[in-house]
């Protein structure tokens, strides 16, 4: 640069030789401070580094945070599931408690009714009984029968 600077001086270009002058004070300058440069880029680039490592280190810990979150909320949803399959459960056994509960309602009435109809049928009978001097259904025969009947036995019809 300065053999330019000389040789421009030479030939009269006092104009171009001042700007290569200062080019050269600039250069100088800036290879003293070419360290200081440096020294400061590195702070700064470290100081990024720093601050990139804690924004990383903030990201985990903001998804740490979320899987947290998720998992309070999946396990606050299964104690929910959970909770409305006991009481499912429980209306079940209940409903069928009260469905056992009906069938021996139901049972003990049908029983009644059985009990009242062979109380009828029995009142039925007994009235016919007296009523035809105990020769009713189920009741001694009359003589007049047992004969007709002992006639009118066959061998191939077989036996009444």
């Amino acid at each position: 640069m300065e053999q330019e600077k000389e040789k421009v001086e030479k030939e009269g270009l006092t104009d171009r030789a001042a700007s290569l002058g200062r080019g050269i004070e600039d250069q100088k300058f800036m290879s003293e401070r070419t360290e200081d440069i440096i020294d400061v880029a590195s702070k700064f680039y470290n100081e990024k580094l720093v601050e990139l490592g804690e924004n990383a280190r903030r990201e985990a810990r903001g998804e740490e945070r979320r899987k947290a979150e998720r998992e309070e909320w999946r396990t606050v949803e299964l104690e929910k599931a959970g909770e409305k399959q006991e009481k499912k459960k429980e209306e079940r056994w209940e409903e069928k408690r009260k469905g056992k509960q009906r069938n021996k309602i139901k049972e003990k009435s049908w029983q009644q009714r059985k009990g009242k109809k062979r109380e009828e049928k029995r009142e039925k009978r007994l009235k016919g009984r007296v009523e035809n001097g105990g020769a009713g259904k189920g009741g001694a025969r009359s003589k007049k029968k047992r004969k007709k009947r002992e006639l009118n036995f066959s061998p191939k019809r077989g036996c009444r």
